[in-house]
């Protein structure tokens, strides 16, 4: 949509300079429209900021070689479980307090920081997909519990009943897999 008019019509030469400085504006704005409307992430409705990418990982959570003191990590991205995942490195006997590929675990062992390269600005949601822990208890239930702490994807598991975090090292035991789909915005 541009303004068209004649300026040999309009006497004010104060009009036709607006005129011409919106005309231009409105170019330039209808150029910034078309280019977000080719880049399908550069706008998400609802979202305050200027940018957020729509990302999607499930995280498979096994035990590591020495059951209830460490654990496995991986994504399943490449089975066709994610969309527009960041990079990740897997995790191997992951113990408290420490860092292994692209994950954290916390002191007490109820916390996994998933260690992105991009800023994690939302959550969308957060579920447990496949669950067979507490070695294979059929009575136990669990809730996904996503959060972001300091830009990071956070990852909790509550237990039926309770709102504290459960310590994934004594809930991972041998044989046991646990599958936690998270979708989430980041930054880039």
């Amino acid at each position: 949509m541009v303004f068209r008019f004649r300026e040999n019509e309009i006497e004010n030469p104060a009009i036709v300079d607006a005129f011409k400085e919106l005309s231009s504006v409105i170019r330039e704005l209808e150029a910034e429209i078309r280019s977000t409307k080719r880049d399908p992430n550069y706008l998400l409705e609802g979202q305050s900021t200027e940018r957020a990418v729509i990302r999607s990982v499930r995280f498979r959570i096994t035990p590591g070689a020495t059951p209830n003191t460490n654990i496995d990590i991986s994504n399943q991205n490449t089975q066709g479980y994610g969309y527009n995942p960041p990079t990740l490195s897997n995790a191997n006997d992951l113990a408290k307090s420490g860092t292994k590929g692209s994950y954290s675990l916390d002191s007490s062992g109820d916390t996994i920081t998933v260690n992105t390269v991009e800023d994690v600005v939302g959550i969308l949601s957060g579920s447990i997909n496949i669950h067979d822990l507490n070695n294979s208890s059929v009575t136990e239930m669990y809730t996904a519990f996503p959060q972001i702490v300091s830009d990071k994807l956070v990852l909790k598991i509550v237990k039926r009943g309770s709102i504290a975090p459960v310590d994934w090292t004594t809930i991972i035991d041998a044989d046991d897999r646990l599958d936690y789909q998270v979708v989430f915005l980041t930054s880039s």
